[in-house]
C-alpha cells in the first residue's frame, strides 16, 4: 500500500487531477502509465538504434559507437524529467488538501507502475512519484497556456502529437457568438464542405477563437479530418484512448509519422 503524506506530492496530485478532469487515483494512474509507456518506447528506440549501428560495423560501414549505460540513462525518458527545464513550476496549493493530510492508496496497478518508474529513475518511490507529477503538471500547464492563446482546434493537433489522445473535438461556446465577417464565413463554409455541414457551428466557433489565425486553424481542421478523424471507428472521435489503441487505429508505431 502506498502512503502519501508529502505536502508537495498531495498538492501536485490535486493539481493534476483538476486539470485532467479525473479523480486523484485515476489522475495518478494516468500519469504513471504515460511515463512508463514513454520510457519503454524510448528504450526500445535506443535498442533498435544500437542494433542498426552494430550491423553497420559488421558490414564495415562507419557508425557511431554504441551508447554507454550512462549515455542510455541520460537519454532515457526517466533520465530527463521535464521539470528540470521548468524550475519556476510551483506546486498547486490546493485549499481542499489540509497540511499533513495522509492519502493511503491501495491500487495494485499504481504500485506496480510506480515500482517500475522508481527502478528506471534509480530513485526512491516518493521522489519518483513527485517527478512524475511535476512532469505531468508541466504538460498540463503548457496545454492550458496553448489553449488560452491558440484555441481549441490547435489543442486537438497538439494533444495528438503528444501521443496522449486521438483527438479532441472542437469546443463550442456556451452561448452563440456573432459571426459577421464575410471572409471568416467563407473559410468556415469551405471547411464544412469537406467535414460536413453539421460541423459548421463548431468550425465557426473555432475560427472565432483567434480570427487572425483563421486560415491556419482551418488548415489544421482539414488536416485532422483527412489524416486522423476519417480513420477513426464510430464512437471514438473526441474520446481519450491509450497510445496503443491510437497506434492500432492510425497504423503507425511509437516512432511517429
Amino acid at each position: 500500500m502506498i502512503t502519501i503524506d508529502d505536502r508537495e506530492t498531495l498538492c501536485l496530485v490535486g493539481h493534476v487531477a483538476r486539470e485532467s478532469g479525473l479523480c486523484r487515483t485515476e489522475a495518478l494512474r494516468a500519469a504513471l502509465r504515460l511515463k512508463v509507456h514513454a520510457a519503454r518506447n524510448t528504450a526500445a528506440y535506443l535498442d533498435r538504434r544500437e542494433e542498426e549501428w552494430r550491423r553497420a560495423r559488421v558490414r564495415g560501414e562507419p557508425a557511431p559507437p554504441a551508447l554507454s549505460p550512462a549515455e542510455r540513462a541520460e537519454r532515457m525518458e526517466y533520465g530527463a524529467p521535464l521539470h528540470r527545464h521548468f524550475p519556476d513550476l510551483v506546486p498547486c496549493r490546493d485549499p481542499v488538501e489540509p497540511c499533513g493530510c495522509v492519502w493511503n492508496l491501495e491500487d495494485e496497478e499504481i504500485q506496480a507502475l510506480l515500482a517500475e518508474v522508481a527502478c528506471g529513475m534509480s530513485a526512491e518511490p516518493g521522489d519518483a512519484l513527485r517527478t512524475v507529477l511535476r512532469d505531468r503538471a508541466v504538460v498540463l500547464r503548457r496545454t492550458a497556456d496553448a489553449l488560452a492563446t491558440i484555441g481549441s482546434t490547435e489543442r486537438g493537433v497538439r494533444a495528438h502529437m503528444l501521443g496522449e489522445v486521438v483527438c479532441i473535438t472542437v469546443d463550442t461556446a456556451p452561448e452563440p457568438r456573432p459571426f459577421q465577417d464575410p471572409a471568416l464565413e467563407e473559410i468556415a463554409r469551405e471547411v464544412a464542405r469537406e467535414m460536413g455541414a453539421d460541423k459548421l457551428p463548431e468550425i465557426r466557433q473555432a475560427l472565432l477563437v483567434c480570427p487572425e489565425q483563421a486560415r491556419d486553424i482551418a488548415d489544421s481542421l482539414l488536416w485532422m479530418e483527412r489524416n486522423i478523424w476519417s480513420k477513426l471507428p464510430p464512437g471514438v472521435r473526441g474520446t481519450i484512448i491509450s497510445k496503443e489503441e491510437r497506434e492500432e487505429i492510425l497504423g503507425y508505431g511509437p516512432d511517429g509519422y
